[in-house]
């Protein structure tokens, strides 16, 4: 799947460029699409400028003085955009591109210019989708997008799920065995699934971390060899000249767990599927203490 982004946005902004949309006022959108609006991402994340090109992208607007955060719209980006002389209200270093809008959350497309009445998608609606919201530009897993994807045009909100999703009590094997899991998963420990290749291993582990329904968030990683330590926990990259920190999966994995812990909702997973393929000692190196559940910090 092409990268997903989501990217972050001021109320301020987003009215404008939504109301531009609407009225068509910048000479940028004469004989474009309606659908189609002006966006723009920071100088510093120009990186993200030279991707977008045809990739799906998520809005979210930051929480701010009267006007709670949630995540906005989805649309697809469209190419650079020209533009002459400041167009946002705020901030000036940005880099326009043409943003298709194909769905949004309740008020965003009909209010525009009013973003006290938007019902944006909360924060904690996408935490259980398994989205972390972090500083500037993310990229998303096709599972955290798609989940996003089915949050949108409706807007309702789900009641927060139950600490330990109800086993399914289905008769035969397979419910027995999925019982166990549960109940070894609910214990704290970690899961090791064992079998011939075909019988159903990653499909179960993906069904006990909610994949079915998407709640909780939850990332899987196909382990290959030249899978590395720095590759699953965090590793530096070079963007423009200067050091940016990535965070892998194990890492974005607790992250998510302990915030949807300490919302009260139910924890994320990490599905390390085909982990015979690498030496698990050397690519968990440090973290296998920390699973250990005698070494856990408990979380107050």
């Amino acid at each position: 799947m092409a990268e997903v982004f989501l990217l972050k946005a001021s109320p301020e902004n987003l009215s404008w460029s939504l109301v531009d949309m609407k009225e068509r006022r910048s000479e940028a959108l004469q004989g474009k699409p309606a659908n189609w609006m002006v966006w723009g991402v920071n100088k510093r994340s120009q990186w993200v400028l030279k991707q977008l090109g045809g990739r799906e992208v998520f809005i979210y607007v930051t929480k701010e003085a009267g006007t709670g955060g949630g995540l906005a719209l989805y649309g697809v980006a469209r190419g650079e955009a020209k533009l002459t002389g400041r167009y946002w209200p705020r901030g000036e270093d940005w880099l326009p591109f043409y943003l298709e809008v194909i769905a949004a959350a309740p008020g965003v497309l009909e209010k525009p210019e009013d973003p006290k009445a938007w019902k944006l998608i909360p924060r904690e609606e996408l935490l259980r989708a398994g989205v972390l919201i972090l500083q500037g530009p993310q990229k998303l897993g096709s599972e955290q997008a798609q989940a996003l994807k089915r949050l949108l045009p409706g807007g309702g909100l789900q009641a927060p799920p139950s600490t330990l999703a109800t086993p399914r009590l289905t008769p035969g094997f397979a419910s027995k065995l999925e019982l166990m899991c549960r109940v070894a998963l609910a214990s704290g420990k970690n899961l090791l699934l064992v079998g011939a290749p075909g019988v159903g291993k990653t499909r179960l582990a993906m069904e006990l971390a909610g994949g079915e329904e998407h709640l909780p968030g939850f990332e899987v990683v196909t382990c290959r060899e030249g899978l590395t330590y720095d590759r699953l926990v965090a590793y530096y990259t070079v963007v423009d000249g200067s050091p940016r920190l990535e965070l892998g999966p194990l890492t974005r994995s607790v992250a998510l767990a302990w915030l949807s812990i300490a919302l009260g909702l139910r924890p994320g997973w990490l599905v390390l599927d085909e982990v015979n393929r690498v030496n698990i000692d050397v690519i968990l190196g440090e973290v296998f203490t920390a699973m250990d559940i005698e070494h856990r910090m408990k979380l107050s």
